[in-house]
């Protein structure tokens, strides 16, 4: 595992193996490469992006705090990052889908949103306008992830693997990595 950059006020697994863990479960899963585009949502520092990019896949990050952002850019600097709101940025990201499905790239996802889940505008547009053929999605609210995936699957998304991590020892709070299909894509 490489190091990565973290701000004053940034964000940090307490048990970073096991983060990678999780990234490299993800990115199994999604097959990034050459010939795919990742967009990672609530990107955070850019540990992730950092794991897509050295695969080769093409990946934009969005994300809302300016610290986070910063760090995100010097820990994956091949990575297009646009900062604030993911709901403010599908305008940028509709016209970058369009671009990428131009280069015949597959386009995959990865989402990792706070505890208040994907926003209400975000998963509508994944559904309706994004489309991914692969995705994944780590979340550390169990609430939200059952609605999420709840919407998801109602249109045409599949589970196919559910992965609890403990980053949080001796605490209540488990995250689960979903792995998901889209039989929707052509």
């Amino acid at each position: 595992e490489d190091e990565v950059l973290y701000g004053p006020q940034s964000f940090q697994q307490v048990l970073p193996e096991l983060d990678y863990n999780s990234l490299e479960e993800a990115q199994s899963f999604l097959n990034t490469g050459n010939d795919t585009a990742i967009i990672d949502l609530y990107s955070g520092i850019g540990t992730s992006l950092k794991k897509w990019t050295e695969s080769g896949s093409e990946s934009i990050g969005v994300e809302l705090g300016g610290e986070a952002l910063e760090c995100g850019a010097i820990n994956a600097p091949q990575a297009q990052l646009l900062r604030g709101k993911c709901s403010q940025r599908i305008p940028q990201l509709n016209a970058l889908r369009e671009r990428i499905q131009a280069t015949g790239k597959e386009i995959v996802l990865y989402v990792n949103p706070p505890r208040t889940g994907l926003e209400k505008e975000v998963i509508q547009w994944i559904v309706l306008l994004l489309q991914p053929k692969r995705m994944a999605y780590l979340s550390c609210s169990a609430g939200t992830l059952n609605r999420d995936l709840n919407y998801l699957c109602q249109n045409g998304f599949k589970v196919r693997k559910l992965i609890p991590y403990d980053f949080f020892p001796q605490t209540l709070h488990v995250e689960v990595l979903v792995l998901i299909d889209n039989e929707n894509y052509h």
